[in-house]
C-alpha cells in the first residue's frame, strides 16, 4: 500500500473507536508545518479525508451486516421460498438508506430482521408505514426500553407485585434519558395510559397492538425473556399452597418454605388449619405442601378435618413431616393420604431443605 493511502486508512478500518488530531496529522505533516493558518489547512483537508473514507467504510459494513442477518438462521429448506418472495423495492431502500446513516450501529439488526418480516408478511399492512418511520426515530434505549415494556407486560417478575405495578414503575422512573424514552414512546403509539382520571397525568402504561407488531417483527424472540433484561419471572403453575397447623408456632417453618418456594421462581399461600370450609378455594391451587405434626392424626382434629375436604381429592400433594417416630424418623399421622413425596421436618438440624427444593423444582420442570 503507497505510503500516503496507507495513512489515509479511515478510523472503521483501523478498528480505532476514536483518533487524535497528532494521529491524524503524523509527526511528518506536524513538522513541516508552524502553528497557524497553514497547519489548520492542512489539519481540515485531512479530517475531511478521514471522514470520507470513514463514511464508507462505515457505510459498506452496515450494508454487509443488513443483508448477513437478513438471511442468518433460514433453514436450508426454506431458504429458495423465502429468496423467492417479492417485496417492496421502495421498503426495501427505505430501511437500507435509514440503517446506513443511523447514528447507531447497534440497530442495523433491527433494520434487518424488521425488513425480513416485511418479506414475510408478518407486519400488518396498517401499521408498516408507521413502524418503518417509528423505527428510524427510536435510539437505542429507546429500544431497551421498549422491550423492558413488553416483557414487563407479559410476565410477572418474583418479588415485584405484579404487571400493573411494575408498568407504572417504569413511567415514573427518576433518570432523565428513561423519562424522555418514555415519552418517546408513548407519543409513537406503541403504550397509551389507561385508569387516568379527568385532569390526572398519570396512569397505568398498557401496551398496543403496534408495540406487539414492532416486538414480533423487530426483535429476536430470545430477547424478549425476564432474564434478557435481568428479571425472574413466577412459574405459570399457579399458586402452591402451604397448608399449616399452628402458624405462630411454625413460623420459622413457614418462612423457609416460603423462601425456597420463592427462590424456584414459585408462587405460594399459606393456608392456616381449620374445621370446616377453607377459607380459599384449594382447587385452584397447583398443589399442597401440607405439614404434618402428631396431632394431625388425632381423630376430628383440625388438620385431620381439613385433610378429608372434598376438595382436597386429587390434588398434588407433598408432605413435611414435623413429628418424629420412637427411632428418630420422621412420622407420618396420615399415613392413607396420598403424596408425591414425603420430607423430614423434625428439627432445625435435620431439614431436608436441598432434597425438597430439588424434588420440587424437578417436578415442575416436568409439568412444564
Amino acid at each position: 500500500m503507497p505510503e500516503d493511502k496507507g495513512k489515509m486508512m479511515s478510523v472503521a478500518r483501523t478498528k480505532q473507536s476514536a483518533i487524535t488530531l497528532l494521529d491524524a496529522l503524523g509527526p511528518e505533516v506536524l513538522n513541516a508545518f508552524l502553528p497557524g493558518v497553514g497547519l489548520a489547512f492542512k489539519l481540515g483537508e485531512i479530517l475531511t479525508k478521514h471522514a470520507w473514507e470513514f463514511h464508507v467504510d462505515r457505510r459498506n459494513a452496515r450494508i454487509d451486516e443488513f443483508h448477513q442477518t437478513l438471511l442468518y438462521g433460514t433453514d436450508k429448506k426454506d431458504f429458495e421460498s423465502f429468496l423467492s418472495k417479492p417485496f417492496s423495492i421502495e421498503d426495501y431502500y427505505n430501511l437500507l438508506d435509514s440503517a446506513v446513516h443511523d447514528q447507531e450501529d447497534a440497530k442495523i439488526p433491527i433494520y434487518s430482521r424488521f425488513f425480513r418480516a416485511l418479506i414475510e408478511q408478518t407486519v400488518p399492512q396498517k401499521y408498516k408505514i408507521h413502524l418503518i418511520k417509528a423505527l428510524k426515530e427510536l435510539s437505542c434505549s429507546d429500544l431497551d426500553l421498549l422491550r423492558e415494556v413488553y416483557v414487563s407486560s407479559k410476565h410477572d417478575f418474583v418479588k415485584e407485585g405484579g404487571r400493573n405495578k411494575q408498568m407504572r414503575e417504569i413511567m415514573e422512573t427518576a433518570d432523565p434519558i428513561k423519562s424522555y424514552s418514555v415519552q418517546t414512546l408513548l407519543r409513537l403509539g406503541f403504550i397509551r395510559l389507561t385508569g387516568q382520571r379527568f385532569g390526572d397525568t398519570k396512569g397505568t402504561p398498557t401496551p398496543t397492538d403496534v408495540l406487539e407488531a414492532f416486538m414480533n417483527a423487530a426483535v429476536d424472540q430470545d430477547e424478549l425473556t425476564p432474564e434478557a433484561i435481568g428479571k425472574k419471572a413466577w412459574k405459570q403453575i399457579g399458586f402452591v399452597f402451604i397448608v399449616i397447623p399452628d402458624t405462630e408456632k411454625y413460623n420459622d417453618l413457614m418462612v423457609l418454605l416460603k423462601r425456597t418456594l420463592t427462590d424456584l421462581s414459585i408462587r405460594s399461600l399459606i393456608v392456616p388449619v381449620q374445621k370446616g370450609e377453607p377459607h380459599v378455594n384449594l382447587r385452584i391451587s397447583a398443589g399442597l405442601i401440607v405439614c404434618l405434626d402428631a396431632k394431625a392424626g388425632e381423630k376430628g382434629s383440625a388438620m385431620s378435618s381439613f385433610m378429608n375436604h372434598p376438595q382436597i381429592k386429587n390434588r398434588k400433594i407433598i408432605k413435611i413431616l414435623l413429628s418424629a417416630s420412637p427411632d428418630g424418623a420422621g412420622f407420618d399421622p396420615l399415613p392413607d393420604l396420598p403424596a408425591l413425596a414425603s420430607f423430614n421436618f423434625v428439627s432445625l438440624d435435620s431439614y431436608e431443605t436441598q432434597k425438597f427444593a430439588e424434588f420440587v423444582r424437578e417436578s415442575v420442570d416436568a409439568a412444564e
